[in-house]
């Protein structure tokens, strides 16, 4: 019987450690899946760091770029009170073109985006291609000038046009 004993002993205490070892095993699975999810959120929580970062360099330097623009759009946009030669060099461009030009400003100053826009009318007559010309002349200009509805008619008894032009100059 004292073997039997024995072997019941020896088998009951390699039961019990075999069952501690699986419970232990239990256990640091558990926790090892614990831990690699923990990694696993914070490599996620890194990553989305490290895409905000570079997106904020690269405001940064877009930033720094747009001051640039911003210092040339400046220098490139008259103040409101330098579109008082506006019309002269509308005259001016008519006159080279050999058309005949009379403007008058809008009402009222439109904002939006931080630009400011005058508007103006411009009635134009003369030769198609002279007309055609003019406009080239305006958009190329040294001012900034957004046509917003041009009307072209042709007169019945001569052989000129005439251009209703509505358009918004831009300034500071």
């Amino acid at each position: 019987m004292r073997t039997g004993k024995k072997i019941l002993i020896t088998a009951g205490t390699i039961l019990a450690i075999n069952l501690a070892l699986a419970i232990l095993l239990l256990y640091l699975a558990g926790f090892l899946n614990r831990q690699a999810a923990e990694t696993a959120r914070f490599q996620k929580e890194n990553k989305n760091r490290e895409t905000i970062l570079s997106s904020l360099e690269a405001l940064r330097r877009d930033s720094e770029k747009a001051k640039l623009y911003t210092t040339e759009l400046q220098e490139i946009l008259p103040t409101k009170e330098g579109l008082e030669n506006f019309p002269k060099e509308i005259a001016k461009l008519a006159r080279a073109n050999g058309v005949d030009a009379r403007f008058s400003f809008g009402d009222g100053v439109n904002e939006s985006d931080g630009l400011a826009a005058t508007a103006f009318r411009l009635t134009v007559s003369g030769i198609y291609g002279d007309i055609a010309d003019f406009l080239k002349g305006m958009e190329s200009g040294k001012y900034l000038i957004s046509f917003n509805k041009v009307d072209v008619a042709r007169e019945p008894e001569t052989k000129k046009y005439s251009a209703l032009i509505s358009a918004k100059v831009y300034h500071r």
